[in-house]
């Protein structure tokens, strides 16, 4: 080993890395955008600890600490040795000074000298190090911008017109304004986003760099090799199979999903619906009011772990999304899930940079938000027989655009190059 490989794997040691998550443990990507990473991080030679945040009532009830010991017993050993449950009060937006307390307490009494890197997923957790950073000299603090969570809080809001809701809205604005403007470094999911917090919170390009939700590649590629077993297993024969992946949030736009699906079998008769979601009763209830019948839907509850297998053995995805500001920032991590199973995607107009990358790439066709649905059949119809054309080749380029534009392996070299970067 070169001497300059000796003091770049001392450097790596020399500091460390805190993965933090505020009282998101059982977010459904937690496995996919926090875990995995860790996992990659950790195989690279990265000193990296994971800390979760969660109230004390989740770190004391049976039922969550069982959820979160099945979360971790799918991580591999040496990740889960790097995780630590750390308390938090029940008001997120409570005071910082319990948080940052905490933390602290977990850092010096394990960490005490070194140079420390607090990773920090969204806002909240972001108030939290920078609360600490004023009490260690040695913190260094990355916001981890995954959505504007002002916007998102509005989005869930049955009335907008009540005061309160504007007012805490505000609050939160004005939270993720300051924490982007503080940190040392702002990763954000899109473009689109980055260009928002460099406009409206007026945080400098040159501290902002772009990490969309990606997927560990390897780990799909496996999938398809199995694909024809599990389409066997599930009864699919030779049909066209669209998948559905998702839950009965109204911005995933379920039913609308499931009226694109009616569309394609308009064209393909024996086209089959396979729906992989959490809440399979209520799926059942969209896909009967929306005129499917059982013979050509399958609906499965699918966990983390069993996600790749049954996108590999489907053939086209489905990802449409309401036409609001969220949606034009986000980076939703299904896309990427759906190309490393070869998957095109049926997919509409502003997503993220995704709805431009898939019409650049050709890997689906992405259907205009601002013209009605039934005007969507002529393009669905000329997508569909393309697939038939050239099945191979379009499941090939989409497995490609996986591998070098949103995996891990094409990321996370760059965001260890910003923790080298990082004044110490």
């Amino acid at each position: 080993m070169s001497s300059s490989t000796d003091a770049q794997a001392e450097m790596r040691q020399a500091r460390k890395i805190f993965n933090l998550v505020y009282r998101e443990a059982f977010n459904p990507v937690f496995t996919s955008q926090v875990l995995r990473p860790v996992e990659w991080l950790l195989n690279h030679g990265e000193n990296v600890w994971l800390g979760v945040f969660s109230t004390f009532g989740d770190l004391l009830r049976p039922r969550t600490r069982r959820r979160w010991h099945a979360l971790l017993n799918g991580a591999e050993h040496r990740v889960a040795e790097r995780v630590r449950r750390l308390p938090c009060r029940r008001h997120p937006r409570s005071p910082r000074w319990w948080d940052a307390t905490v933390l602290g307490a977990w850092l010096l009494a394990h960490h005490p000298h070194e140079s420390i890197i607090l990773h920090c997923r969204n806002e909240l957790m972001t108030a939290v190090a920078l609360y600490l950073r004023q009490r260690l000299s040695s913190v260094r603090v990355i916001l981890d911008y995954r959505g504007l969570s002002h916007a998102e809080f509005l989005l869930g809001q049955r009335s907008l017109a009540n005061p309160h809701t504007q007012a805490r809205a505000q609050k939160i604005y004005e939270l993720e304004r300051r924490v982007a403007q503080e940190a040392d470094s702002v990763l954000c999911v899109s473009d689109r986003l980055a260009s928002y917090v460099s406009n409206d919170y007026g945080v400098p390009r040159e501290r902002i760099h772009v990490v969309p939700c990606c997927v560990e590649a390897r780990r799909f590629a496996q999938a398809v090799r199995e694909r024809e077993a599990t389409r066997s297993a599930l009864g699919l024969g030779s049909r066209l199979t669209v998948v559905y992946c998702g839950s009965l949030q109204h911005w995933q736009r379920p039913e609308t999903c499931a009226q694109v699906f009616r569309m394609t079998k308009m064209v393909v008769p024996s086209a089959h619906y396979l729906v992989l979601t959490t809440e399979p009763g209520k799926m059942a209830d969209v896909a009967g009011r929306s005129g499917l019948n059982t013979a050509s839907t399958t609906i499965l509850r699918a966990d983390a772990s069993e996600v790749p297998r049954y996108l590999a053995a489907a053939d086209v995805g489905l990802l449409l999304r309401e036409s609001c500001i969220v949606n034009e920032m986000s980076s939703p991590v299904k896309f990427g899930e759906y190309l490393a199973s070869g998957l095109p995607v049926i997919m509409n107009t502003g997503i993220g940079d995704y709805s431009e990358l898939a019409a650049k790439e050709g890997v689906g066709v992405v259907l205009p938000n601002d013209k009605p649905v039934e005007t969507w059949i002529d393009p669905i119809v000329r997508f569909l027989e393309e697939y038939r054309r050239s099945q191979d080749e379009l499941r090939r380029r989409c497995r490609e655009v996986a591998e070098r534009q949103l995996s891990w392996d094409v990321h996370l070299p760059r965001v260890v190059d910003l923790y080298q970067r990082l004044p110490t």
